[in-house]
Formats: C-alpha cells, structure tokens, sequence
C-alpha cells in the first residue's frame, strides 16, 4: 500500500490537529492572540487600501473616488432611511390613535360614571343630596350637549313626574328640588334647545308627536319660572297654578286640561299653544302673545274668577281678547272631565 504523503494541506492539517489535541493552556492563548492581531492587521491594510484608492481621482473628472463613495454611501443611506422613516411615521401615527382611543374609553367611562351616581342621587331621601344630583347632571349636560343634554332633561322629567305625581293640587308651592329641576330644563341655552329640536324631530315623528319636554301633569304650584323657555312642552293635566311665568316662551306648548289658576303669563309667548279646557281662573294674561279669541273660548274659569285679559290681542284678528263669562258655566263638569282624563292617564 502506498504511504499518504503529509507534505501536502491534509498533512499540514493533520500535524495542526495532533498540536492542537497536545496543546497546554499557553499555546491556545498564544493562537488566539496570534489569530487576533492577524485579524486586526487584515483590517488595518484593507482601511489602508480604501483610503489611497477613494484619494485617487477619477481618470476623465474632477470627482475622486472618495467624492464617488461619498454619494453613493448618500444614496444607500437615502434608500435605506426612506423606508425606515415612512415605517416609523406609520407605527408612531398607530400608537397615537391607540392612545387617543384609550383616552377617549376611559373619558367615556368617567362621564357615564358621573351620570350614573348623579342619577341615583335623585332617588335619595335627602332634598340637599336630590339637589346636588340635580346640579350635577345640569353640569353634565352642558359639558357635553351633544351626548348627555337630550338623555339628562329626559331623566329630569321623569323625575318631575314621579317626584309630584302623588302631590295634592292645592298643595303650597312646590318643593325645591323640584322646582331646581324645572328651572334646569326651562332655562336650556340656545344651542341646547336646537340640537334637542334636531335630535328629536325623528323620534318624535315616529311617535306621531311634536310634544318635548314630557312635563305631563307635573305639579309646579307657585313655581317662580321668569323667562323660562318650555316651547313645545307637554303640560297637558299639569298643575301650575299660581306659578309665576312672564315673559315665558311657551309657543307650541301642549296646555290641554292643565290648571293655569291664577298664573301669571304677563308677555308670555303662547303662539300656537293649545289651551283646550285649561282652567285659567284668576289667570294673568296681560300682553300674553300668540292667544287667538276661539281659543280662549275653549278654556274656562270660575264665575267670581275670570282672566285678567286686558291689553292683550287676538293672533289672528288684531282684535282685543274679551272673556266672555258664558264660558264658565261649565266648570264642573269641565273639571270633572279632566280629572276623570287625569286618572285613565295615570293608569
């Protein structure tokens, strides 16, 4: 058999491994330091290299080859970093919507709690902790119009309803949480009334209505309400007599059956409210816009207790309102009606 010949690279190989399987502690330091500056002085050379060939100018141009190397390492840096920022653009724009949907959660979150606790304060037995919740949803609602105003005056009305269903109509004055109440859904600013008008014009539609904020057969006796605006409200069987009401906006107002005894609507805006069998006894109706003749006709007032009409004039004639006392002879029976209306509205 023929000797393999060690002179060659497998020989060189072969001797380097029987070294490396005898070697002490010392001789594998002494490699890797070897190994390590031959690296170093590789680099060392090739850097050496670059530099005297990126000083060489170009053979022809102006440019050297370092100027050459210059813009294409621009140009690299232009294609990698392009990319790089768009990406970077993207995921800090997805991180601000991340957060701004997570602040706009937990601000929903702290509003709905806020109505909740102000709605269960109205349940409460104390009139101060009723008053408060009261405020506090008027707070509420004016902050954020678009998302609370409608939803706060609905729960005030029930409220309303609820809190004077069982109160008896010659009751004196009203209580002042209810009367806070009130005054919260009669003194709406204008923005508010607008959006509650452009919001409800659908629902209200459905329902085959045009009739909001739903005050029926509330009791307000005595109320003091300067000014107020319950245009297009449903009064409809509510006791507001004696209740103070100048100036008040109540056009388009639903007043079918309601007890205006002794009210004061001094200049008050009745256009196109219905006052069907209201009882205006001793009612104020001096400068009162809006009244038209055949409707007054339609109401009724005790004989010792006719209207104060004075002044004022027919919507549609021009013609001054005159109270005829033919239209009180009715009385009772007229009452009798409403109250009978009142009882199957309850039920």
């Amino acid at each position: 058999m023929t000797k393999r010949n060690d002179s060659g690279i497998f020989g060189r190989m072969k001797r380097a491994g029987r070294w490396l399987a005898g070697a002490t502690r010392e001789r594998v330091a002494a490699l890797a330091k070897w190994l390590f500056v031959s690296v170093i002085a590789l680099l060392v050379y090739w850097w050496a290299e670059i530099i005297a060939w990126a000083a060489t100018p170009v053979p022809g141009g102006a440019e050297s080859y370092g100027e050459v190397l210059r813009n294409l390492a621009l140009l690299a840096a232009a294609v990698i970093g392009l990319p790089l920022a768009i990406w970077r653009s993207w995921v800090a724009e997805r991180q601000t919507r991340v957060a701004q949907k997570q602040a706009t959660t937990s601000e929903r979150g702290l509003l709905h709690d806020r109505y909740q606790k102000s709605a269960e304060m109205l349940g409460s037995d104390a009139p101060t902790v009723r008053m408060g919740g009261i405020y506090a949803l008027e707070r509420l609602a004016a902050e954020q119009t678009e998302e609370y105003h409608i939803q706060v005056m609905n729960l005030l009305c029930a409220f309303l309803r609820a809190a004077t269903a069982n109160l008896p109509d010659d009751v004196d004055g009203c209580l002042a949480d209810t009367l806070a109440a009130a005054m919260v859904i009669g003194y709406r600013n204008p923005e508010q009334i607008k959006l509650a008008r452009k919001k409800n014009d659908g629902i209200l539609n459905s329902q085959k209505t045009t009739q909001w904020p739903d005050l029926r057969g509330i009791n307000l006796t005595k109320a003091l309400l300067t000014e107020a605006d319950f245009s297009g409200a449903d009064f409809s069987l509510a006791n507001l007599s004696g209740a103070k009401l100048p100036h008040a906006n109540l056009s388009g107002a639903n007043l079918v059956n309601a007890n205006l005894s002794r009210v004061v609507l001094m200049k008050a805006d009745l256009t196109d409210a219905d006052i069907l069998g209201a009882n205006i006894s001793g009612a104020y109706l001096v400068g009162a816009k809006g009244v038209t003749q055949s409707k007054l006709n339609n109401t009724f007032a005790e004989i010792d207790q006719p209207p104060e009409v004075g002044g004022a004039r027919c919507a549609e004639s021009g013609k001054l309102l005159v109270w005829d006392e033919r239209h009180a002879r009715n009385t009772l029976l007229r009452a009798r009606v409403r109250e009978a209306k009142k009882s199957n509205s309850g039920r």
